[in-house]
């Protein structure tokens, strides 16, 4: 059971071998991430995404899906998206606000 959860951490395009002791923080949350409890926590973040995506012409979805691609990596999904660093940071910061993650900052 641990090598499925150690495979399913493995980065995207990642060949290499992880031991489930190397997946850090994930190893508490993956027993969990097939549970219908932990569907309806992500779709409920990814829909708040979707919408405000929607409803004011932002790219906030897209900056989620590369960030998580480049292991949160600023200044790699900033190259991706040909974005300025600054740029990718608000986003990703007012993207936590729109999921309700964070607080408004007044």
């Amino acid at each position: 059971m641990e090598g499925n959860y150690a495979a399913n951490c493995r980065s995207s395009g990642q060949e290499s071998i992880v031991c489930y002791d190397e997946i850090g923080v994930y190893q508490p949350l993956m027993p969990f991430c097939h549970s219908r409890d932990f569907e309806r926590f992500s779709e409920r973040i990814l829909d708040s995404i979707h919408v405000y995506d929607t409803e004011n012409g932002t790219v906030f979805f897209e900056t989620l899906l590369s960030d998580i691609k480049h292991d949160a990596d600023l200044k790699k999904t900033a190259v991706e998206l040909t974005q300025h660093e600054n740029t990718v940071c608000y986003r990703l910061k007012k993207l936590y606000v729109v999921c309700g993650l964070l607080p408004e900052e007044g």
